[in-house]
């Protein structure tokens, strides 16, 4: 669901036309993901499906700066909503954890896949940032505030 608010938004401004392209292409792969983790037979996913997500965020690194800093979820709603995605898809990546001590390949695939989807959300937010001529919000030590 966040993904389509985050796709909407996206689409609104007008300047994300690939990147739509590409959250459609993710939300109808999430769902296969709900199939495969709900039955044991059938290709809901494969490596080709990491390898693409993986292809995007080179794409995306190739086209913003490595901050020198952790980036706080701020400045737009595009922004935060791709950290939201970020957020929600760590959690997925916890609870999926057990499978990684299968021997199941097919799992440890599925595995690969959120992992790599947690990371496409981070530099799709850059993205945003950059594309929405929006400074980064770097975390930064604080003390107390007065």
């Amino acid at each position: 669901a966040f993904v389509g608010l985050l796709r909407l938004k996206m689409s609104e401004k007008g300047l994300y036309e690939r990147e739509c392209e590409w959250l459609a292409w993710l939300q109808n792969r999430l769902f296969n993901l709900g199939a495969a983790l709900s039955e044991a037979s059938g290709e809901w996913i494969d490596a080709d499906d990491v390898r693409q997500i993986e292809q995007w965020i080179d794409t995306l690194e190739a086209e913003t700066e490595q901050p020198k800093a952790f980036i706080l979820p701020y400045g737009s709603e595009t922004i935060s909503l791709a950290h939201i995605c970020r957020t929600v898809t760590r959690r997925l990546e916890r609870r999926m954890m057990p499978i990684l001590q299968t021997e199941d390949d097919k799992m440890k695939v599925y595995a690969q896949l959120v992992n790599r989807l947690s990371d496409f959300w981070f530099v799709l937010s850059k993205k945003c940032a950059k594309t929405e001529k929006i400074e980064l919000f770097l975390w930064k030590k604080v003390k107390k505030i007065a």
